[in-house]
């Protein structure tokens, strides 16, 4: 692998481990004891909005891996490609459904 693959992995494991650490972060978790943040993400329509978009994120990925799986019968593709394009996909849709929901919560 040359360096600029390295380089392409190393930001896209930054990337899907940032998404994660978003939908994670609930208030008994990484910034728990900071009160504001506390506050703001320990609420009851944050967490229903973090499960749902948790699980948007699940069928988002389950449909894009049968896509991909379809895919890959007519276009070569290697598997870390695939297994990328998939993850992405998955964070990615659950990241953006759960600003979709926080946003409608606070302009009804």
């Amino acid at each position: 692998m040359a360096l600029l693959d390295y380089v392409n992995l190393l930001g896209w494991l930054l990337f899907a481990g940032t998404l994660m650490l978003i939908l994670a972060n609930g208030h008994d978790h990484l910034w728990s004891n900071i009160p504001g943040v506390s506050r703001s993400l320990g609420d009851e329509s944050t967490t229903q909005n973090r499960r749902l978009a948790q699980g948007f994120g699940f069928w988002a990925g389950l449909v894009g891996g049968i896509g991909v799986a379809l895919a890959a019968i007519w276009i070569p593709m290697p598997t870390a490609s695939a297994v990328r394009l998939v993850v992405t996909l998955m964070f990615g849709a659950a990241a953006l459904r759960f600003a979709i929901l926080e946003q409608r919560a606070l302009n009804p």
